[in-house]
């Protein structure tokens, strides 16, 4: 399979290079002779290009994560480009999108990465929707989009109702929730009410340690008793617990982790399971092994050794580093993905050649890219801080 990508990098403020010159792959050399075109050449569901995909990138603000993301985005290519050089080429304005527009409507695109606002979208959304251009967006999808909108990211969704079945599989029932993202933990509480999961939750503002010891005493009804010493006659305060819980979900990175880790030691609360979602992923230095006792964490990367060939194979040493993985491996995922969305979309409209895609059929290519896209990105239950 043959794949080019042209990766448009649309930087604003620069007045040079204003018209730029596209030099787009002619598409029509490559189509194969056994296809039947004669139906009606110019009807967009017949015109199936069966082996050429030019994927377009146009990434409007320069934010470093998005370096992260090309560089996923150029591993997948250079694996899977076959004898084809990578084209790049730098849009310098936003007024450039109009040779998108063109280009789409000659059939010279096939699919789209972007970070445009939507609003900035409505020149070139309805071309795509004529000619069934995929657009996967580096925001998460919103409900009333195109079928062919896409998210880039993965459905961290997953990742917390698999953390919710791994909490069941194992008799968690009563879970404490210490949160300072509220649309995480309230999406838990509602995947735990399915599974019947009594959850009691308490938040805390991220660096500040006061408010999170705050968050443990409340969540615990930690209360201060006073111990009396027979041998001296001193006296001595110890904290104990009025809550029992089965577990703590803390959806945080493994800094948190720690802070918490001490507050519990300091409160001196009963060895208690925790469970966290991928950023618990400790630099081996560091790691503790009474951190994650009994508990577990949910991701969807793995063995760090078994990362595509391209990415550092090596545990990672801080928390930048580990979020460096998680966005190569967004951006080589999510050129994947988009890849075989549009597989999708050619064997639809093959089977669809008497006009456009009618509602039923998007429902049905909604499914199909639904499952597409939640097989590469499968949760993983890891039961061990340092994946070697």
């Amino acid at each position: 399979m043959e794949l080019i990508i042209l990766i448009i990098l649309v930087l604003t403020g620069c007045a040079h290079h204003s018209q730029p010159s596209l030099d787009f792959y002619e598409i029509g050399n490559d189509i194969h002779r056994e296809v039947d075109l004669t139906t009606d050449n110019s009807r967009h569901d017949v015109y199936i290009p069966p082996r050429n995909k030019t994927i377009v990138a146009i990434l409007t603000r320069p934010q470093p994560q998005h370096r992260t993301i090309v560089h996923g985005l150029q591993t997948y290519y250079r694996k899977h480009k076959s004898d084809e050089d990578l084209r790049l080429k730098i849009f310098r304005g936003k007024h450039n999108l109009s040779w998108l527009v063109r280009a789409i409507s000659n059939r010279k695109i096939h699919g789209i990465i972007t970070d445009l606002p939507r609003s900035q979208m409505t020149n070139f959304i309805a071309s795509c929707r004529e000619y069934h251009v995929p657009i996967l967006h580096l925001s998460a999808r919103r409900k009333g989009d195109s079928y062919l909108i896409r998210s880039i990211y993965p459905n961290f969704q997953l990742l917390l109702n698999k953390t919710v079945r791994e909490m069941k599989k194992r008799n968690l029932t009563r879970i404490a929730v210490l949160s300072d993202n509220g649309s995480v933990s309230s999406f838990f509480q509602r995947e735990a009410q399915k599974y019947h999961l009594d959850v009691s939750r308490a938040d805390y503002q991220r660096d500040n340690f006061s408010s999170m010891s705050q968050a443990v005493q409340n969540l615990f009804d930690v209360r201060e008793e006073r111990l009396e010493l027979m041998a001296d006659s001193e006296q001595q305060f110890i904290y104990r617990q009025l809550k029992k819980y089965d577990a703590v979900f803390l959806p945080a990175d493994f800094k948190v982790l720690r802070y918490f880790s001490k507050i519990f030691r300091y409160y001196n609360l009963e060895r208690i399971p925790l469970v966290g979602l991928h950023h618990w992923r400790l630099p081996k230095a560091t790691t503790s092994d009474t951190l994650l006792q009994r508990g577990f964490f949910v991701d969807f990367i793995g063995n760090y050794h078994e990362l595509p060939k391209g990415f550092n194979k090596h545990p990672p040493r801080n928390l930048e580093e580990i979020k460096k993985i998680d966005l190569q491996l967004i951006g080589y995922r999510g050129l994947q993905y988009l890849t075989t969305v549009i597989d999708q979309l050619r064997v639809a409209a093959r089977s669809n050649l008497n006009g456009t895609f009618s509602p039923a059929w998007q429902k049905k290519l909604e499914r199909q890219f639904i499952t597409s896209k939640n097989f590469l990105w499968q949760p993983q239950v890891i039961t061990s801080l340092n994946i070697n």
